[in-house]
């Protein structure tokens, strides 16, 4: 059986010697592997690439964790410095590519950053810090306890409860259009911690599932993330 082709967008980086390269979480790269899909990473590093050529050439895409969104993209300014190691390139490639799978209909899963993206794209917007928006104590990089919403996807997976890691500090305001929570911090039901599309095979979580399955579990009480991403790529046509 053919492996679909999995888009995974990378950020672009430049050393103090000057060298430029991209990448992504190799994590990442693994999980769709296992998954079933032939993983493809991509990035405007060189400019001029077609977004039609890269939609028509894969199956799937996943929108990668890194940086934060320009808040222009979502009608704010960066109040206070909130918004840190915004990217511009990247930002307008993500959107770009965004764009060219909706029109698709080709299944999306963002993660982290990707979550965000999509629900900008979707004409969504961002707390910029959830400290600074929220006002509620939200320790990051702490693991803590996600509650899904019954009926979803993720509830069907994973039951009502589970552990989930948390390596972001910004986090989904007003949900998108057309977009549906799915779950959220057990502790702070402000904070989405992920949703779906209600028309469209697009997935958005804030947590990282490709540090979530096989040999990454280690000793830790996660659950086993690996059916999440074979339902993303079941999603295909």
């Amino acid at each position: 059986m053919k492996r679909p082709v999995v888009l995974i967008s990378a950020h672009k980086q430049t050393l103090d010697t000057g060298l430029v390269f991209y990448g992504t979480s190799y994590q990442v790269i693994e999980a769709v592997q296992a998954a079933g899909g032939l993983p493809l990473v991509v990035s405007d590093i060189a400019g001029g690439i077609s977004f039609e050529q890269l939609a028509d050439l894969a199956d799937a895409l996943v929108l990668s964790g890194g940086s934060d969104i320009d808040p222009i993209r979502f009608r704010q300014t960066n109040d206070r410095e909130l918004s840190r190691n915004i990217d511009h390139d990247r930002d307008e490639f993500e959107f770009q590519l965004t764009d060219r799978f909706v029109q698709q209909k080709k299944p999306i899963m963002g993660i982290c950053r990707g979550m965000q993206i999509l629900n900008v794209y979707f004409g969504g917007d961002l707390y910029q810090d959830i400290l600074a928006g929220l006002d509620i104590d939200y320790p990051y990089a702490v693991d803590h306890p996600i509650t899904s919403v019954e009926g979803t996807y993720l509830h069907q997976l994973f039951g009502k409860q589970f552990p989930g890691n948390s390596l972001h500090h910004q986090s989904v305001a007003a949900l998108g259009e057309g977009l549906v929570a799915a779950a959220y911090d057990s502790n702070h039901n402000q904070v989405v911690e992920a949703f779906y599309h209600e028309s469209l095979p697009i997935y958005g979580v804030q947590w990282h599932p490709e540090k979530m399955f096989g040999k990454y579990l280690n000793d830790k009480d996660y659950v086993d993330m690996m059916p999440l991403f074979k339902l993303f790529l079941s999603s295909v046509k």
